[in-house]
């Protein structure tokens, strides 16, 4: 059994394992170029189909965490990242714990893009605002970090051939601060 404070690491690795965020609305698809049939055809067309896909997977990180059981935000992942939050979730379910509230958006900044042989490697600097989300253990309790950050940079790589392929491939903390 957890004691009343859940241990630091692991709130930790969930607050920035499983940070997730939708609030901020979808780009306007008639801004957002077409995929081209063998992959992308452009950087830009890479980065909007990068962005899309992540504010999709934040949509399902805070559908899972508000109960949702056809939300799995381990489809938008890969490699590493993926394994890495599928044995986080593993812990804090054994522990007792899950979030409420939802983790909010506040930009998207494009970092750069690769495109090799139709392959895109988009990397994505996404401030992300944790102020609404609180880590709960089984007796119904609180137990969110008072300082943990709230407010921080992430690196994300997403790669795929086609806008609906694209996934998280790696995620870094570049600043608590954003």
């Amino acid at each position: 059994m957890l004691s009343r404070r859940a241990p630091a690491g692991l709130v930790a690795l969930l607050a920035l394992g499983l940070a997730g965020c939708a609030a901020t609305p979808a780009p306007d698809p008639s801004q957002s170029p077409s995929p081209s049939a063998t992959g992308f055809a452009s950087e830009e067309e890479a980065f909007a189909a990068a962005e899309d896909r992540y504010r999709a997977y934040n949509a399902a990180v805070n559908a899972y965490y508000s109960g949702d059981s056809s939300a799995e935000p381990l489809d938008f992942l890969t490699g590493g990242v993926r394994e890495t939050d599928a044995e986080i979730r593993r812990q804090a379910e054994a522990a007792g714990l899950r979030f409420e509230g939802e983790t909010t958006l506040k930009s998207i900044d494009r970092g750069g893009v690769t495109i090799t042989a139709g392959l895109a490697d988009v990397l994505l600097n996404v401030c992300v605002d944790d102020t609404d989300l609180r880590l709960i253990n089984a007796d119904g309790k609180d137990v969110t970090l008072p300082d943990a950050p709230k407010l921080y940079l992430l690196g994300i790589t997403m790669s795929g051939r086609q806008p609906d392929t694209m996934k998280v491939a790696e995620s870094k903390l570049l600043s608590e601060s954003c």
